[in-house]
């Protein structure tokens, strides 16, 4: 999407007068030697540039020598009401897999390297072995399909570790679930963290740049990643890549049902701080 920022931004010099505003949606610093220096030599010359996290914002004034005046952070916006409607939908074949009484987490995301779900399998297979009343549901498709499913296999908790594929409604899964973890490296902005909470899932994330800070903090004081289990205002994050602390995190919010009611609760109302009424007004100051 951030290719389109490029001609965008050289319709100046070919008499356009129009307002140039563009905006990033994912972390830059996982592009490629040549597009940064794009990144330096054409975002300048744009009226308004909007990260969608914090985080992208700091990294321009900090790496890339924007002008903090032409930058404003805005987040993505989500129509929580939709969202919390649609979860509502009967699950229909998933019915009973749903309701077998275990304690499931629920991940959804394409399988490429960025969402890391081989560190997913194998924190969950050493949190299982303790606590076998529980199964993890993942939702996607991609390129490392097999390999996951060939990983699965080999994992002794390969019996409660669902792959169903993709679904036009997720939110109904999410609803039924009741934790969702991020194990990914890096995002934009990880939009399915809001989505599950409007669902009123307890969360575990990564702390991957960029965006799950924000999320699950809300009050950001530094974007230093985080030492081991950190139990937050919205949340629980793990360092990125960190096994040992993403099963102990699963192991803590199992343990504990009054941090799972908390956090429930919490979910939700930062979902709030998302929805389509609240964002789209600072779209309109921008614009």
């Amino acid at each position: 999407m951030e290719e389109a920022n490029f001609p965008n931004i050289l319709s100046k010099y070919f008499g356009s007068k129009s307002k140039i505003v563009i905006s990033i949606r994912t972390n830059i610093n996982k592009k490629s030697g040549l597009y940064k220096k794009l990144i330096k030599f054409l975002y300048p010359k744009a009226d308004f540039i909007t990260p969608i996290v914090k985080e992208g914002s700091q990294n321009l004034i900090q790496n890339y020598g924007i002008n903090p005046k032409r930058i404003q952070n805005i987040y993505n916006m989500f129509d929580i009401k939709v969202i919390q409607e649609k979860s509502k939908e009967d699950l229909g074949d998933y019915q009973e897999l749903f309701n077998n009484g275990k304690y499931t987490f629920i991940n959804i995301g394409k399988f490429i390297n960025a969402k890391n779900q081989k560190l997913l399998l194998n924190a969950f297979d050493k949190f299982h072995q303790k606590n076998p009343n529980t199964q993890l549901i993942i939702l996607g498709d991609g390129e490392l399909k097999e390999e996951l499913k060939n990983q699965r296999k080999s994992l002794s908790s390969k019996e409660d570790i669902y792959f169903l594929g993709v679904h036009e409604n997720p939110y109904k899964f999410l609803a039924n679930s009741d934790a969702y973890i991020s194990s990914s490296s890096w995002e934009g902005m990880g939009r399915v963290l809001v989505e599950a909470m409007a669902c009123g899932l307890s969360i575990i994330s990564t702390d991957h740049p960029t965006g799950a800070k924000e999320i699950m903090k809300k009050d950001i004081q530094s974007f230093e990643m985080v030492d081991g289990v950190s139990k937050d205002k919205y949340g629980i994050l793990v360092p990125v890549d960190d096994e040992k602390s993403l099963t102990q995190a699963m192991q803590d919010l199992y343990d504990d049902k009054d941090l799972q009611g908390h956090y429930s609760k919490q979910s939700k109302l930062r979902a709030k701080d998302f929805d389509v009424e609240n964002i789209i007004n600072e779209w309109e100051n921008v614009l």
